[in-house]
């Protein structure tokens, strides 16, 4: 449920500059919005809807000239929004692992599938850990992607720690 004062547009808008923010980590101007086609909007309406949700308590300005950055209320929303959207596919992974109990599929067949669910629903690298130290790892490629692994030094020492 979202809150009433939100539109359907300016909560496309609002959701479509947290996407944006969490894979650059730069304030998002209205003109971004447009080209990701968020919206069916031009640059100054989206700029608007953004003033309106910056009023809102959703975004801020960090100054004059920037784009605009969620706040905590908006990813509070937009959290809210994807456990419900997530409920479903956690439904999947239960109903997966309910079926491959009664087929009796060996522990570890049933650990890397439902690692490989989890990873691709929450766009994350998941590590499941076996017995006698054998570990699985997936969805690595959602991990690379993320602003902290453009430092090389970062990608050095990780991939060192993963060795």
């Amino acid at each position: 449920m979202l809150p009433q004062q939100i539109t359907n547009r300016q909560v496309a808008i609002l959701f479509s500059v947290i996407d944006a923010y969490v894979r650059s980590a730069e304030p998002i101007a209205s003109q971004a919005i447009v080209e990701a086609r968020a919206v069916d909007a031009s640059p100054a309406t989206v700029r608007n809807e953004m003033a309106v949700l910056e009023g809102a308590g959703y975004l801020a300005q960090p100054h004059a000239s920037a784009g605009r950055i969620p706040t905590e209320m908006a990813y509070r929303l937009y959290i809210t929004h994807v456990q419900r959207q997530r409920a479903d596919v956690m439904a999947d992974v239960v109903s997966a692992a309910r079926r491959a109990i009664a087929a009796e599929i060996e522990v570890r067949v049933l650990g890397k599938v439902l690692a490989r669910l989890l990873a691709a629903s929450a766009e994350q690298a998941i590590v499941v850990g076996f017995a006698r130290g054998d570990a699985y790892a997936t969805g690595l490629s959602y991990l690379f992607v993320q602003p902290e692994f453009r430092n090389p030094e970062v990608m050095q020492s990780f991939s060192a720690a993963m060795d």
